[in-house]
């Protein structure tokens, strides 16, 4: 195998910038060396003629420091002078250099970077088997300290990982309201009873009935009871008798402030929430109002959040692991109208003539026009029929009022293609007109739509 080699180039003048006469320099490794299965004796390794002073084009030399010695080279320089005495060599000790592993150096660099010689040097050799098993282990131990998913075998965690969770439990608990205690009597034959509230999760429900305390999934489920004030119950998983006592206590998350500006999920988090159960009530609370993750949290999603209406969710700050058999997020937009417009769009305008409900033009609220003109991105080519439509996407502005809707900024595609076929093209038209039926169509999310 070759070795690894590195150019070097350069001149050596006298201080006058004359040419040295006859010259060459000599480059002596100081001693064994080895790279992969090749080995260097020590000694002599190079002599070149200098050309007129400069190192001749394509002197390489092996780069030194790839090997396990700490070897380095001794530059030697000799040349002829002549005077009343006659003709004589002359030497120089130039100094030691180590050569590294960029393509090229100069002479000069090198010896102006050049390094004392080592004594008293002491080393060891290892395998690439043994050195790729040290790496292993170093990255194998960085992954259990640090690692966000799991180090070893399933289920396992690193020890960030379990700081990181411990962490977020006991936030969870301090956010912990007071519990509301709830109590009765069984009836035999029936395992349903109701709850004073929903309580999100079944982890949520400390039961015991007849004294013996019940673990959620093992001794109840939650069920839905549409027909009780709360519209949620315990069911027990086994067959049950008159007369026991049972008695428990709910406990929620800290409520949100229903007139918050934004959201986290971490307000709806708790023992047996999972990650994707928060962030998706935390969307529900907020009603298109932003949810924010937490700088640095970690969100793992066990199942899909989904989520009908308007969507303003930052995760930016934040990491999200979704595993491969879990789709994310699927949030879905439901239009509301449509509405007719009342007077054509005149391009330029910053609004447009339609009867909104007052709860649909507020400020910032993302509206939607669209009508029978074909969009000129088309071919023309096939029926009418086939073809995209005109429409856009504006935002809501100020003083918008029940006749008419301010945007943001005016339209930006208001022509359009007559929709009608004709010989050759067709004619352009305002894509926005009463005689293009123009509409609006608003997304809201499921509760502004009821």
């Amino acid at each position: 195998m070759a070795l690894t080699t590195s150019t070097i180039t350069g001149r050596v003048p006298l201080p006058t910038d004359e040419n040295l006469q006859y010259a060459e320099l000599t480059f002596a490794l100081s001693g064994l060396d080895t790279e992969g299965a090749d080995v260097l004796p020590g000694g002599i390794s190079k002599r070149i003629i200098l050309v007129e002073s400069d190192i001749p084009s394509g002197f390489d030399l092996w780069q030194n420091t790839a090997g396990l010695h700490g070897t380095h080279y001794r530059v030697l320089a000799r040349w002829t002078v002549k005077d009343r005495d006659g003709v004589r060599d002359q030497y120089a000790d130039l100094g030691i250099i180590q050569v590294g592993a960029s393509a090229s150096y100069t002479l000069a660099s090198l010896l102006n970077s050049s390094v004392p010689e080592a004594i008293g040097t002491f080393w060891s050799a290892i395998s690439q088997e043994q050195y790729n098993a040290a790496i292993d282990a170093v990255a194998l131990a960085q992954a259990w300290a640090e690692s966000p998913t799991a180090p070893g075998d399933p289920g396992t965690k690193s020890a960030k990982t379990w700081a990181e969770e411990a962490e977020a439990s006991a936030a969870a608990l301090d956010s912990f309201v007071g519990a509301t205690p709830f109590s009765g009597v069984t009836v035999e034959g029936v395992t349903d009873y109701v709850l004073p509230y929903n309580p999100m999760a079944a982890a949520f429900v400390w039961l015991h009935v007849g004294g013996v305390p019940q673990e959620p999934g093992a001794g109840f489920t939650l069920v839905a009871m549409p027909g009780e004030p709360s519209g949620w119950g315990f069911r027990l998983t086994f067959p049950t008798v008159g007369g026991l006592e049972y008695w428990g206590q709910l406990q929620r998350p800290l409520a949100a402030d229903p007139n918050a500006t934004e959201f986290t999920p971490e307000q709806f988090m708790g023992v047996g929430v999972s990650d994707a159960q928060a962030i998706q009530a935390a969307l529900a609370a907020a009603a298109g109002r932003p949810v924010r993750g937490a700088a640095g949290a970690t969100y793992t999603l066990s199942s899909t959040v989904e989520y009908t209406g308007s969507v303003n969710l930052d995760l930016s700050a934040s990491r999200v692991f979704i595993p491969a058999n879990v789709q994310g997020f699927v949030f879905s937009a439901q239009p509301f109208g449509a509405f007719d417009l009342t007077a054509d769009y005149v391009p330029g305008d910053a609004f447009i003539d339609v009867a909104l409900p007052a709860d649909l033009r507020v400020a910032g609220q993302p509206i939607k026009i669209y009508s029978e003109a074909v969009d000129p991105a088309n071919r023309d080519e096939g029926s009418s029929a086939a073809q995209y439509r005109c429409a856009e996407w504006a935002i809501v502005a100020d003083g918008s009022t029940s006749s008419r809707v301010y945007l943001t900024a005016p339209l930006r595609f208001p022509v359009g293609i007559d929709p009608v076929d004709g010989v050759g093209d067709e004619a352009r038209i305002p894509a926005y007109s009463l005689a293009m039926s123009a509409r609006v169509i608003v997304p809201v999310d499921a509760e502004v739509q009821s």
